[in-house]
């Protein structure tokens, strides 16, 4: 260990005499003065910027470094297991202080990938060709000829497993060592294991960014022939992940790291693939044939966990990349669906894994996304209607709500229309089970998706509803027929055949030792007895148990006269092998066997009218049987409602535990606000009241001295309660936050719906705005000023109305408001009740419930008049301030009316009105408007392409409220008797149905100035959807300001294999270097 640290050092002072710098008692310390990365300021010595032009020697001892540092190998039979043990051990056996430890600290390979990303920010200048600058294109030059820099840099890469697994078990030690018996210590103890693993996490996944840029980096600037080393370097790092023998799984305690390094690989890939031609890929159709089949699609294979007490699949790590590559393949060359899709279903069908199957099933329909609909349905069709069908049942609800999710994709929806016989043939028996699902949300899905059925075509709907449950539903003993199966002959000669059951689930091997009893003299019967006597003989015996099939064995004949059995129903226990009993009459033909072709039972249809619909009956009881009880006939769920109630819902006794916590709706500085459901076993999931609920940092405000703006928030909501507000319902203390429970809005904000769809009508405007208008109304009639309006802080419910939210930036401007929110706000947070379910009744002096309160508060209960605890620091949104604010005034109602005046010409024109490229320049703008300067009077906003289309009406509102003279804008009251509102109450839109947003007409910008934030998504337990745009899609892809992440133009390296040429071993230097840059 000892020795390898001094080699290191010795690499160091190399590269620093070569930049001719002294380096002084500790050269890791000056070589990162050098790079600018420790503090200069009482640096005297030159930086690398002072070097630059850089000599070659620089780059020669850099590069003889980083080989060092990446891969310490020095031949191939060199001590490989000592270093890797230094490397395993290197945290466990430091001399270091646990309070003093950082992973640069103890691994090489993170020190100098940090230095590399600090000298690559220089990109320094030694030519006039700007890619020649960049420190890689020199760093490749001074490579020796087998580029060993490379080679080191993908060894790096693959130890990161290793790195990692030991970074755990460093942490685990700590775990586990408990100095003292005492209860305070090892709460202390655990506290900073707690806080020390959570830096060791943030600097590792600092390390895997900086990697991606190195490597993205790395594979630009590289010659053909480097590029070609780098894709077989690739294809052998995801080899031996396929194929490592440890694959299957880890122990119950250990993290599995081996996938630590494969999703970065897979973003390069994707940015390799983004380059390349459609007529690449033809030319080279092999090379990337192989791709698929030996390094893609395998990748999907592994069952193992990254730990087994949370049962994360190791897949879900990388399964969003290795996605996107696949796609991207898909979208260069349609034809590559055929290879990949039935490969996918395969796997999918094969997995056990319920996590997995959720991944795989989103895989699914993310690709069906790239699918174009044709009159033929493709080979695998029927394949993805069986596979997706048999997980529709499932007793595993995250994988029957997945598979449920598919008819959501506009793709699989239009091909279930375009083919709608033979795709219902096979996924409505898995829909009509025998027994509803358990889980209410899958008997919900289940129920709205036969009804999407029924309407898109009610005709055949009916047709196949009678073929496939006429006989279920004359004969209730008989059960539903099998997803597996085909319901009729012509149906299931389309389809493929099922695969051999396994010798482990055979009717052999699922009997065991079980054999039928030996027959007696007395019992026996004579070979010409007659079919009944022997069915007699039969039910006289007892029957074994059923196979874990489900099939018993003494069902199984060898023939049955010449004609073909019937499938198995969905229990997999057939019709037929159901033994007569005495208390029911033999059935006809027609009723064991109702999968019949109609041919064969017409006589019998014919004679009976009612019996040819009785299969759509049985359906249609089945959708009331799982159909959730409706809670009123508007379709409006119970929250909604309340939201639209004069006063809110409150929840007095809310604990923490009473809630389930779901997505992250957004964060700030010192809280986050989560999605949440409010648990009611009464109801189904779906059905529990929706709530947005932020979580307060208290010791973070206490850091930032913010205690008085939180508290005076949570006393402004305490104090607000019209239907316009997102209300506050409940507040609480748990363990070291703050909960604040608020009404919530599922359909997101103005700000994404005018990012999406540009701008809106005249008459969704007036809407908008006066809903808003009401609800800031009602928050000046009680002293208080919003002073934040802006259409990120506008939020749509699910019923169409909207809400403000976000009262950080509220104050009282009004003395009796400030002496109102002074006495409430007053040790509000040391007195919030406990949410912990375990605190019993609240003891003496403690704080009262919500209801208690909010009463007290809304009374206007005084309990304390100093005020001087104020925090007069002012909060806002730039782009709609008024000038007074800007100019420092204090906010005041006019304010709100200027900002409204703002939000309304951005729903019409869709853009803010004085937005510019910086801050300053928009500060400028605003304080300069109406003085006649460059940047225009308000009539100049109605000029332009975007405000041309402006009605008069609303041109007369917007220009009063953006009235320079805060006293000359009109209130919200005053705002009502405006033309634009002629025929509208804004007090009471609020009872009214909501208006439907139509679009306006201005289209969308993608890439204007105020597009920077995207809708908050509603959580739900399935994956978030993968964003697979292509470059040229400005919506869905991604620009970067730096060229990391763009994609690579393809060169001489297109007939480049991703075939590694070392398939065994270790990824050493030595064992890649017997592969030389052969391509």
């Amino acid at each position: 260990m000892t020795e390898t640290i001094d080699k290191f050092i010795a690499a160091v002072i190399q590269v620093l005499q070569a930049a001719e710098i002294e380096p002084d008692t500790d050269p890791i310390q000056t070589i990162e003065r050098w790079l600018g990365i420790r503090d200069t300021m009482t640096y005297e010595g030159l930086t690398v910027e002072d070097c630059t032009p850089l000599s070659s020697a620089v780059y020669e001892a850099t590069v003889q470094l980083l080989n060092l540092a990446w891969d310490p190998l020095e031949d191939a039979s060199g001590n490989h297991a000592a270093i890797m043990n230094f490397r395993e051990n290197a945290l466990l056996e430091s001399s270091l202080s646990p309070n003093d430890i950082t992973l640069h600290q103890v691994w090489h390979g993170f020190l100098v990938t940090k230095w590399m990303i600090q000298w690559m920010e220089y990109n320094l200048a030694s030519a006039a060709n700007q890619d020649d600058r960049h420190l890689w294109v020199h760093l490749l030059r001074h490579d020796s000829k087998d580029h060993t820099l490379v080679k080191a840099f993908f060894v790096h890469l693959k130890e990161l497993q290793i790195l990692r697994s030991h970074m755990n078990a460093y942490t685990q030690d700590l775990r586990q060592n408990h100095p003292s018996s005492d209860m305070s210590s090892r709460l202390q103890q655990y506290q900073f294991v707690v806080q020390l693993t959570a830096r060791l996490e943030e600097e590792w996944e600092e390390h895997m960014q900086h990697l991606e840029m190195i490597l993205m980096a790395l594979y630009r600037y590289a010659d053909a022939a480097v590029r070609k080393l780098i894709r077989k370097l690739l294809g052998r790092m995801w080899h031996d992940f396929v194929h490592s023998g440890s694959s299957s799984g880890t122990s119950l305690r250990q993290e599995n790291t081996q996938a630590a390094s494969i999703a970065l690989s897979l973003r390069l890939l994707r940015l390799i693939l983004l380059g390349v031609s459609p007529e690449s890929f033809d030319q080279n159709n092999l090379i990337y044939r192989q791709l698929i089949t030996q390094h893609l699609m395998p990748l999907h294979k592994t069952n193992a966990v990254v730990l087994w007490r949370d049962q994360t699949p190791v897949i879900e790590l990388y399964h969003e990349a290795l996605t996107q590559c696949l796609a991207t393949m898909i979208q260069k060359k349609s034809d590559w669906m055929e290879l990949i899709m039935p490969s996918l279903l395969e796997e999918l069908a094969l997995t056990g894994n319920t996590s997995k199957q959720v991944l795989l099933l989103h895989e699914v329909e993310t690709l069906l996304k790239l699918m174009t609909i044709v009159e033929a349905p493709p080979s695998w069709w029927t394949q993805l209607l069986r596979v997706t069908g048999g997980l529709m049942p499932s007793e595993h609800s995250r994988v029957a709500e997945c598979s449920l999710q598919l008819f959501r994709n506009k793709t699989f929806s239009e091909m279930i229309e375009a083919h709608f016989d033979l795709s219902l043939s096979v996924i409505l028996p898995a829909l009509v089970r025998s027994e509803p699902s358990w889980n209410p949300t899958v008997r919900k899905m289940t129920c709205n998706v036969l009804y999407q059925l029924q309407q898109s075509n009610a005709t055949r709907f009916e047709s196949l509803c009678n073929k496939l449950f006429s006989g279920v539903a004359t004969n209730p003993t008989i059960v539903p027929p099998s997803s597996h199966v085909a319901s009729t002959e012509s149906i299931a000669r389309q389809l493929p055949v099922a695969p051999e059951v396994p010798q482990k689930l055979s009717l052999k091997a699922s009997m065991g030792t079980w054999r039928p009893p030996a027959p007696s003299a007395k019992a026996s019967i004579p070979k010409s007895a007659s079919i009944a006597a022997q069915s007699a003989h039969q039910d006289n015996r007892s029957q074994p148990p059923s196979t874990v099939t489900g099939v018993a064995p003494w069902a199984v004949r060898s023939s049955n006269k010449g004609r073909s059995q019937p499938p198995s129903t969905i229990t997999g226990v057939a019709p037929w092998a159901i033994s007569s009993s005495k208390q029911h009459p033999k059935r006809s033909s027609e009723q064991m066997n109702p999968f019949l072709s109609r041919e064969e039972t017409r006589d019998d249809h014919n004679n009976s009218a009612t019996l040819h619909s009785k299969g759509l009956d049985y359906v249609k009881q089945y959708m009331d049987k799982i159909k959730p009880p409706d809670s009123s006939h508007d379709g409006m769920s119970d929250w909604s409602r309340q939201q639209l109630a004069e006063t809110p819902t409150l929840l007095p006794s809310l604990k923490f535990h009473d809630l389930v916590f779901g997505h992250e709706l957004g964060s700030g500085a010192f809280s986050v606000v989560k999605y949440a459901r409010l648990i009611d076993r009464t109801k189904t999931r779906s059905s529990w009241a929706e709530y947005a609920v932020k979580i307060i940092s208290t010791e973070k405000i206490r850091e930032m001295s913010y205690e008085t703006s939180v508290q005076r928030e949570i006393a402004v909501l305490r104090l607000l309660s019209h239907p316009g507000i997102a209300r506050l319902v409940s507040s609480f203390r748990f363990r070291e936050g703050a909960y604040m429970v608020l009404e919530y809005a599922s359909r997101g904000d103005l700000h994404s719906v005018l990012r999406e769809h540009g701008s809106m009508d005249h008459d969704s405007c007036r809407f908008i705005i006066g809903e808003v208008a009401a609800a800031l109304d009602s928050i000046h009639s009680i002293g208080l000023v919003y002073a934040d309006l802006k259409p990120e802080n506008i939020v749509i419910t699910e019923s169409g109305h909207v809400k403000l939210t976000d009262y950080g930036a509220c104050r009282p401007f009004t003395a009796e408001a400030r002496l109102k929110v002074a006495s409430i706000s007053k040790n509000l947070l040391k007195n919030l009740r406990d949410g912990d379910w375990q605190s019993g009744h609240q003891v003496a002096g403690a704080a009262v419930d919500d209801a208690t309160e909010m009463a007290q508060e809304s009374s206007g209960t005084e309990v304390n008049e100093d005020v001087s605890g104020d925090d007069i620091r002012i909060e806002g949104t730039t782009a709609y301030l008024p000038p007074e604010v800007v100019l420092g005034a204090i906010p005041t109602p006019a304010a709100d009316s200027w900002a409204l005046g703002c939000v309304m010409y951005q729903c019409l024109s869709g853009r803010p009105p004085l937005l510019d490229s910086d801050e300053h320049t928009t500060r400028q703008k605003i304080v300069t408007f109406h003085e006649g300067s460059s940047s225009g009077t308000v009539d100049a906003l109605f000029i332009d392409s975007h405000g041309a289309g402006i009605q008069d009406e609303a041109r007369e509102l917007i220009t009063r409220l953006l009235e320079r003279n805060p006293a000359r804008r009109p209130s919200m009251g005053e705002i009502a008797s405006f033309e634009f509102f002629s025929g509208c109450n804004i007090f009471t839109l609020h009872r009214q149905s909501a208006h439907a947003l139509n679009v306006g007409s201005v289209g969308p910008k993608p890439d204007a100035q105020w597009a920077r934030r995207q809708m908050s998504s509603i959580w739900s337990p399935q994956p978030m959807a993968y964003n697979i745009a292509m470059p040229d899609d400005n919506l869905g892809f991604e620009r970067k300001t730096d060229d990391y992440l763009t994609p690579f133009a393809e060169g001489d390296e297109a007939s480049g294999s991703f075939t590694p040429f070392a398939t065994s071993g270790p990824i050493g230097l030595a064992k890649l270097t017997e592969g030389g840059s052969r391509s």
